[in-house]
């Protein structure tokens, strides 16, 4: 888990916008997310992304979305380290189907 934070990290250094990262599901992407967490992972692509994740509720899909693609849109624009978000989602969850992330969304 340590080498993939590491790789994701990488990836948020070089690639402006968006970056989306699909887990094979959400328990899996909540482990990984609380390693990350207890070891500063997150923190470090804190700096150059924000990061969103996708919910667990179908009510909650379209404001992380729109979130997550006005994070991008205003920060190509800012020059504030900021430069761009992370999406971590699910394959087969809601947001891995018919979902265009075209541009800089991903």
């Amino acid at each position: 888990m340590k080498e993939l934070g590491r790789t994701v990290l990488n990836i948020c250094n070089i690639i402006p916008g968006g970056v989306v990262c699909f887990f094979p599901s959400y328990k899996h992407e909540e482990t990984v997310f609380s390693f990350w967490m207890k070891n500063g992972i997150i923190e470090s692509i804190s700096k150059k992304k924000q990061i969103f994740r996708e919910p667990k509720l179908s009510s909650q899909l379209d404001t992380v979305l729109g979130q997550y693609a006005r994070c991008i849109k205003c920060n190509s624009e800012n020059k504030n380290g900021i430069t761009g978000a992370l999406l971590l989602s699910v394959v087969g969850g809601k947001m891995s189907e018919g979902i265009n992330f075209s541009d800089n969304l991903g």
